[in-house]
């Protein structure tokens, strides 16, 4: 198949990234104030230039990304969505135009969360039901549980250069579920343990590729949910029973991070989508409206 002109494709891609900055608006003005946001900052001067535009747009994707390690609960999400969508629009512009990608504080995504400190456990408890969260921490732990078996099929079926590429992505899964484990211990939470295997869809066998991409959507979804739920700046909290005694009211745990690795492992996740060939939604992780 024909690669399309360069011009073409710029066009495509200004096309959608106009559709979706109207779809990310929208989001971030449901019940905001009506005053100029990050989101309309890719567009408000007018650049002159695409290679302007492009970088207008990775730094309107960074301030959001940045509004989104503070934001309050559901904020916090949204925020998180519509920066990652913004930030991997211009890294596909400047792709499509052949220049080179804008840097961004928040690329390459970081793993190596430094583990959460506070008192050893002396029971296991169990995690609060219902949209909490113990329950989103933990999904997101189950998901890399399982995302760590699909890349040890997947990665086998895959030649070079994607097994490589597999074989890394299956290091970066290993770490980030050993990373959530910590999470769930420091609060006194069942961990996601090793499971002897999951019933995978054929296509991790077949077409490993497109498999791999629904993988990462999925959890890109999670980890959408956990920014919302996970508490910012600074310490998360359970209503469960403490194991600890409390200091002025608040957990002597101290995880300090699960917000910072929500916002960045869905940046994360739907970059390694795109990687496999999947596409850039308008709001990350959020259900298409």
């Amino acid at each position: 198949m024909p690669l399309q002109p360069r011009h073409q494709r710029c066009q495509e891609a200004l096309n959608q990234i106009t559709t979706d900055l109207a779809a990310q608006a929208e989001a971030l003005g449901d019940g905001l104030p009506h005053e100029e946001s990050a989101s309309n900052t890719a567009t408000s001067s007018a650049p002159a230039t695409l290679s302007d535009f492009v970088v207008a747009l990775n730094a309107s994707g960074g301030e959001l990304l940045s509004s989104a390690l503070t934001a309050e609960q559901a904020l916090g999400r949204v925020f998180a969505a519509a920066g990652t969508s913004q930030l991997l629009q211009a890294q596909n512009l400047s792709s499509a135009a052949g220049s080179t990608s804008p840097g961004s504080r928040f690329l390459p995504v970081r793993v190596d969360f430094a583990a959460p400190k506070g008192p050893e456990c002396k029971s296991v408890l169990e995690p609060r039901s219902g949209v909490t969260i113990d329950s989103a921490l933990r999904a997101a732990a189950l998901g890399e549980q399982q995302a760590v078996y699909a890349y040890q099929v997947a990665t086998t079926r895959l030649s070079e250069p994607q097994f490589s590429t597999s074989a890394a992505l299956l290091a970066r899964h290993q770490t980030k579920l050993k990373v959530l484990n910590e999470e769930l211990k420091v609060r006194c939470l069942p961990q996601a343990e090793a499971a002897a295997g999951y019933t995978l869809d054929p296509q991790f066998t077949t077409s490993p590729a497109p498999a791999l991409a629904a993988l990462e959507a999925d959890l890109t979804r999670l980890y959408a949910d956990l920014a919302a739920l996970s508490s910012a700046p600074v310490v998360e909290a359970t209503d469960a029973p403490a194991p600890q005694v409390p200091v002025d009211g608040k957990s002597t745990a101290n995880p300090t991070q699960l917000r910072q690795i929500s916002v960045s492992w869905l940046l994360d996740s739907a970059s390694t989508e795109v990687l496999w060939g999947g596409s850039i939604s308008a709001l990350s992780g959020l259900p298409a409206s």
